[in-house]
């Protein structure tokens, strides 16, 4: 593939990743999200439900809330109507701290919230789940405190969920107080409803968080063993990119169990972030052959900006143009990181990488994410999490599979090295067995034309003598004369040969009986390496399989024709023989046997079949190869 067509793919990859996370992100925005749920919202600052209403619904409590600024205020604050406290009414979540949007305003302070619910007449235990409220709160159900988190001094904060008996009106007032934490008050809606209803969600919730964790942990140590094993600087980038996105992941759930008292909490997630973002660029630069322009220079900055994050997470300022400046720098950050992503992807394509298309998987992905993490700002998963977390653990699965890939194809490249390194070594193996068969031949040779004389001159001298019955005896009695020959031919095809005589050589050293009636000629239109991949497996599975056998024995049977080749190898057997369909199982290894596969592949190549049959003791190999066709391209 040339550098433009791999420019002009990483383009169509990096759009396509993009429009596909964008559609994504718009169906999860529309169908897993407390703002746009279906559910009754209030209205003024009330709730009205009916018994049907409250059947089988949750209700996502975000519009119409009373606010007080600057004031904790209990029920005994409203025993004769609305306190002299400026009140507005607020959607949670459209601001995520006390300024409510006004510049110059601290983000500290209290304030409180209510809404009252207009319930069914008939008494039912229902349950409020709480998000998050920073920093602490006091929650009031009618005139009565049903839960306190904290005080003014001291920061206390986690998710709870609170049942209570309720019927007709039912105020829920929420007096809140900050003085250490960048959030403040309500910034994510509650949920209410019954008890077992309100129950039902949040198991399911959790178990889906649960799940993607699990999965996260999963993918982190894969990619973390495989790093160490393999020493690779990307697995282990991706295994600790994993882990960070683990970090993250975990909040929900941490929250759900753990009630915090500490701000180092939250430093370590807020960096956990912005880490998210340094590994990810990390990982495009490697796996683009560090062919990346600017990498310094945005690693350096991004890693400034989590140290910066960390300090602002844990230190108190009261200063409100503090809090917009970093809010301000937190979009310039997203910002730089989508465009110096999709800039180094095209960078790499251009240059060619091999990696690119994969680069641009995960850049236009994450790109985008921090794009509709801007524009859908009204989010909050009812089960799931937010966008860049979903981005971050596509391009964990996206990493993890690419390691994968390399794996099988390592795999496949070490099991095809291992079987063409034992047809080698069994070749070698071969022709030393040739080559000092022959060379004892020549020194057999060499010491009977040295006795020769010896002979020749015993023999002269008895007819010298007229001793011709003693000449005829002694003649009589050499090798030469009681016709020892030993036949060295077992098939007129060299290869075919070679291998017999092999196998035969080890079934005499092991006390194996070894028959073969085979003829195959030296044209047969067969290549040689075939010829040895068949007869060599074939042959080795035999003689490993005799081997354990107590009666061991091999039988080699097989013909050729114009049209076909037979082939029949018969030998004994006493392991258990284990098979998958067609298919057998080696017995060096846990996988499939690759001599057999091997031997089914030169038989398809040559419209050929193998069957394989064993019964209690013997196992029985059998061959067919067609050349109707073959001879046909030949002439």
């Amino acid at each position: 593939m040339t550098k433009h067509n791999k420019f002009v793919d990483a383009i169509l990859i990096l759009t396509i990743s993009a429009v596909c996370f964008f559609c994504l992100a718009k169906v999860l925005y529309e169908n897993d999200n407390k703002y746009t749920d279906d559910s009754l919202q209030p209205i003024g600052g009330i709730l009205a439900l009916s018994q049907e209403d409250v059947v089988d619904d949750v209700f996502f409590l975000a519009n119409g809330w009373q606010y007080f600024d600057n004031a904790l205020l209990t029920p005994n604050d409203f025993a004769l109507g609305f306190p002299d406290t400026p009140m507005q009414f607020v959607t949670i979540g459209k601001y995520n701290n006390f300024a409510l949007g006004t510049q110059h305003k601290s983000p500290y302070g209290v304030a409180s919230y209510r809404l009252i619910l207009d319930l069914p007449t008939t008494p039912t235990i229902y349950m409020l789940d709480l998000p998050e409220i920073y920093s602490t709160y006091n929650l009031y159900i009618n005139d009565t405190l049903m839960l306190s988190m904290g005080n003014l001094e001291k920061l206390k904060i986690g998710k709870q969920s609170l049942s209570f008996v309720g019927s007709g009106k039912t105020e829920i007032l929420i007096a809140t107080s900050n003085n250490s934490h960048y959030y403040s008050g309500m910034t994510f809606p509650p949920a209410f409803g019954l008890s077992t209803v309100v129950a039902k969600w949040q198991d399911t919730a959790l178990l889906l968080h649960v799940f993607v964790i699990v999965l996260i942990s999963i993918l982190c140590l894969f990619a973390l063993y495989f790093g160490i094993k393999l020493r690779n600087k990307r697995t282990l980038q991706l295994s600790l990119l994993a882990f960070f996105l683990l970090i993250q992941s975990a909040y929900s759930v941490f929250f759900r169990f753990f009630v915090v008292e500490s701000r180092w909490v939250f430093a370590v997630e807020i960096f956990s972030i912005y880490a998210i973002y340094l590994l990810i660029i990390n990982l495009q630069r490697e796996l683009l052959n560090k062919n990346t322009i600017y990498f310094k220079f945005v690693s350096w900055l991004i890693f400034s900006f989590c140290c910066l994050a960390v300090i602002y997470s844990v230190t108190t300022f009261d200063n409100p143009l503090i809090h917009q400046s970093f809010s301000a720098l937190v979009w310039v950050m997203k910002y730089v990181i989508a465009i110096y992503l999709i800039t180094n992807t095209l960078y790499g394509a251009y240059h060619g990488e091999p990696a690119s298309q994969l680069v641009a998987m995960f850049a236009g992905t994450i790109s985008v994410s921090l794009f509709t993490d801007r524009h859908f700002s009204f989010y909050e998963p009812i089960y799931g999490s937010f966008f860049t977390e979903y981005s971050g653990l596509i391009t964990v699965i996206l990493g993890a599979s690419y390691i994968w890939v390399n794996l099988t194809e390592a795999y496949h490249f070490k099991m095809t090295f291992s079987k063409e390194k034992r047809i080698l070594a069994r070749q070698v193996d071969i022709q030393k067995s040739q080559y000092l068969e022959i060379a004892q031949k020549i020194e057999e040779t060499k010491k009977q034309r040295h006795d020769l004389r010896h002979h020749f001159k015993t023999i002269y001298l008895y007819l010298l003598d007229g001793k011709t019955d003693q000449a005829l005896e002694y003649l009589g009695n050499q090798d030469a004369v009681k016709g020892k020959f030993t036949t060295l031919a077992l098939c007129d095809n060299i290869i075919a040969d070679a291998l017999l005589h092999y196998y035969q050589t080890l079934c005499e050293k092991h006390n194996i009986i070894f028959h073969t009636t085979l003829s195959i000629p030296n044209d047969i239109p067969v290549e040689d390496t075939d010829i040895s991949i068949i007869l060599g497996n074939l042959l080795e599975n035999a003689y490993h399989a005799s081997l354990e056998s107590s009666n061991p024995q091999i039988t080699v049977l097989g013909n050729y024709n114009d049209d076909c080749f037979v082939l029949q190898i018969e030998n004994t057997f006493s392991s258990k023989i284990r098979k998958k369909g067609a298919r057998i199982y080696s017995s060096k290894h846990n996988g499939f046997g690759v001599g057999t596969e091997s031997v089914k592949a030169v038989a398809d190549k040559y419209d050929g079949f193998v069957y394989f049959d064993n019964d209690e003791t013997i196992f029985t190999a059998c061959m067919t190869l067609q050349f109707s066709d073959t001879l046909a391209q030949l002439k």
